[in-house]
């Protein structure tokens, strides 16, 4: 379940609270600074992962320190969402029953990064088709 979870997680940003005064990429940001963290860009930085809009199964059999960190679906913490092990499996046996019999098609537009992507999951459509 874990690899659907990269490229669309359920949480599209994480907002946090500075504890100490760092950099982030080159700016400087203070300790109580409010920080919104885009999850659903780290999941698909290329800087990350390797072909970061393909879904390959496989990356998930030896995955970088780089990736463990990267990887925030449910959060991180001591804000983690509390139900991210329930989720995953309630999700699991959910889309099970639900999908029993269809073949999926998921296609998203692709579009040049903005910040809209902190705020909001990436536009497109899924086409389910019953399998004969």
């Amino acid at each position: 379940m874990r690899r659907p979870l990269r490229l669309y997680p359920t949480a599209w940003r994480l907002a946090r609270e500075a504890a100490t005064d760092h950099e982030i990429g080159g700016a400087p940001v203070s300790k109580g600074d409010h920080v919104l963290i885009g999850i659903h860009a780290i999941h698909r930085s290329g800087a990350v992962w390797d072909k970061p809009l393909d879904f390959h199964p496989s990356r998930w059999e030896k995955l970088t320190d780089d990736q463990r960190r990267a990887y925030l679906p449910f959060g991180k913490g001591e804000e983690m969402c509390p139900a991210n092990g329930f989720a995953l499996k309630a999700l699991e046996h959910l889309g099970s029953l639900i999908l029993r019999g269809y073949r999926g098609n998921v296609r998203v537009r692709k579009w040049k990064p903005h910040a809209r992507t902190l705020l909001a999951p990436p536009a497109g459509w899924t086409r389910l088709t019953k399998s004969s």
